[in-house]
């Protein structure tokens, strides 16, 4: 894989140290990363959509048409409120979450670390060194886009990935990733490749999982 240079207004920048070479860096896949996540996307979203109709029918219902002779009390109304609002965030909410967590979500791949960016209201970055690193894994979730796992594949991976707006990004749970990347395979072989030659002589290597 050609190198590629850290632009110089990345943050990540500052995190390199001498001698220390980029093999690759890159972003999330914009639409994907902001809209779906996962293949379990569109049945959130499509839920999220139906939870939001039935709390507007809900909040309609109780605040402005009760039925007759019936006066529904201030937690009744604070219920139906809430749950109201919590159908907006999900249903629509949660994406202008992902979108700023997406203008601050970067990762670069040298030839010690992986460092990712992320962050939906600041940058954070999280460091992982690639001579400690055991255990990596992959997951195509669509045609070229993918998630790589430094660490411990989490379970039903295949099923659930990441949901916008849900899970703070570079992060599964609490396993670093590198999430909705284009070229997934090529990241992925490259990641293990450099771990490969970071890691010690007498270091054990876990079998790695196909992408």
């Amino acid at each position: 894989m050609a190198k590629a240079s850290v632009p110089e207004s990345s943050p990540l920048r500052q995190e390199l140290k001498p001698g220390e070479d980029v093999l690759w860096e890159g972003r999330p896949v914009q639409w994907f990363f902001v809209l779906l996540g996962s293949p379990a996307g569109l049945f959130v979203a499509s839920f999220s959509l139906l939870w939001f109709a039935l709390g507007l029918l809900l909040f309609y219902s109780i605040w402005f048409a009760p039925l007759e002779g019936e006066a529904p009390d201030l937690l009744v109304r604070g219920l139906a409120l809430a749950f109201l609002l919590a159908g907006c965030y999900f249903a629509f909410g949660r994406y202008v979450i992902a979108a700023l967590e997406w203008r601050n979500t970067a990762y670069v791949l040298t030839n010690r670390r992986v460092m990712i960016q992320s962050g939906a209201r600041g940058k954070t970055t999280h460091i992982v060194e690639l001579a400690a690193l055991r255990q990596v894994h992959g997951m195509l979730l669509a045609p070229g886009i993918g998630d790589i796992y430094l660490g411990e594949a989490p379970p039903f991976r295949g099923l659930v990935g990441r949901v916008p707006g849900w899970l703070p990004g570079g992060f599964h749970g609490h396993i670093p990733t590198i999430q909705s990347v284009q070229n997934a395979e090529a990241v992925y072989r490259a990641v293990l490749e450099a771990a490969r030659k970071a890691a010690p002589p007498d270091a054990p290597q876990d079998r790695p999982s196909p992408l």
